[in-house]
Formats: structure tokens, C-alpha cells, sequence
């Protein structure tokens, strides 16, 4: 079963791959950060840098985002018990250029960074939740029987990127350069608007390669 969840900030994410979410495909052009052209709808692959980032609450992976979310077995069925989503603006580059990426309000599909397996209390209460998870196991003998499902962009992994770019000096590029010929070092930026979605996975099918440079 593929379970979604919905944060406060409106992102999406799936577990798992899905059909409808690979709307977002569809029409963007596929480009280097370097060439990616300003204002387009354009699809990008990068690694996630190293940076601001957090803790997957389950498995401890330093991360920029993730969403975790526990059931409980009740009865013959189970039923969700705790959801939790975070995320941070990070960076991911190619090795042609560097974009900021904020991720409040996307449509986040995880394929490669999923994690699932059970759970007991004592692993349960070390999550430190900011509100008590009512369960319904009270059986002294067996106990709830918990189960959860995590998923995470972890720094170091690969990520396609679809959405509207805009382009911007790169600050942490320009504090490493002393001259330059054509401009300061930029960075593109891409977030979701009121006109444009975002949308990020980390499934290998969502990366193709980028077209060659064209010779001049």
C-alpha cells in the first residue's frame, strides 16, 4: 500500500512511485544547471551538498527533508498513529552549476530513500514527539504492535528537480572566488509559486542525462 502524506506547508510526499505525480514531467526541459535558461520550466539531476540539514527521527540519517508516518495494528486492520514532516532549504549541484532549492509545497515522490520495519514502545517514546500518540494496545502481555514507514532525501544522494528557475548570484560561490572575467559566480533558485509547481524524486527513471553541450 502507498500511503501520502500532506504537511502543514502543503507539500505531498509518496511512498513509493505513482502514476498521477508523474504529471510533472511532462514538459519540462531537461538541462544543466549551467544552461538551464531563467524562468523556464526546466528539469534538473544534482547530488544534495553537504549543509543545513536534519535527522530522519527513525534510521538518524542526516537529511534535507523527511516524512515519517507510524500505524498500529488494531484488530485486523492498521491505522495510522503519528505523521511527521520537515524540511530545509538545501543545495544540490551537478558539477556545471548549483541551485537553492526550498521545498515547502512540493510534490515529493521517495523511491530510493525508503525504510520500513517495526517498532516498540521503547523506540516509539524516543522519538521525542511534540504530542503524546494516543495507542490503543494496553495488553500488558503482548503490548501494541507498531509498525512505520520513513522516508528521506539524505545529503550526498541524487535528485531530479522540476520546477521554474530563477537565477541569482550564488553567495558561497563568490566568497571562494577572487576574480572573475564574466560576472560573479550565480546559482539558480527554485521554490513552488502561486504559477509554478515543484517537483522532486529520487527515482532513477525521474534522470535522464542531460543533452550534450552544444559545440561552438
Amino acid at each position: 500500500m502507498l500511503l501520502s502524506l500532506v504537511a502543514a506547508a502543503g507539500a505531498v510526499t509518496r511512498f513509493g512511485r505513482q502514476a498521477d505525480a508523474r504529471r510533472g514531467l511532462a514538459g519540462a526541459v531537461r538541462a544543466s544547471m549551467a544552461t538551464a535558461p531563467e524562468g523556464a520550466r526546466v528539469h534538473l539531476v544534482g547530488t544534495i551538498a553537504d549543509g543545513e540539514h536534519l535527522l530522519a527521527p527513525i534510521s538518524r540519517r542526516p537529511c534535507v527533508y523527511y516524512a515519517v508516518a507510524i500505524e498500529e495494528e488494531v484488530g485486523t486492520t492498521w491505522q495510522v498513529v503519528y505523521t511527521d514532516q520537515r524540511a530545509v532549504p538545501f543545495v544540490v549541484s551537478d558539477g556545471t552549476g548549483r541551485a537553492l532549492i526550498d521545498a515547502a509545497g512540493a510534490e515529493i515522490e521517495v523511491d530510493a530513500g525508503r525504510r520500513t520495519g517495526t517498532l516498540d514502545r521503547a523506540a516509539l517514546e524516543a522519538l521525542g514527539a511534540a504530542a503524546p500518540i494516543r495507542l490503543h494496545g494496553n495488553s500488558a502481555l503482548r503490548g501494541p504492535r507498531l509498525r512505520y514507514r520513513e522516508v528521506a532525501f539524505p545529503l550526498g544522494a541524487t535528485l531530479a528537480v522540476i520546477g521554474a528557475a530563477v537565477r541569482e548570484p550564488d553567495p558561497d560561490a563568490i566568497k571562494a572566488v577572487t576574480g572573475y572575467r564574466e560576472g560573479p559566480p550565480t546559482r539558480l533558485r527554485l521554490g513552488r509559486s502561486a504559477a509554478h509547481a515543484l517537483w522532486l524524486s529520487d527515482a532513477t527513471d525521474a534522470m535522464p542525462a542531460a543533452p550534450a553541450a552544444t559545440p561552438t
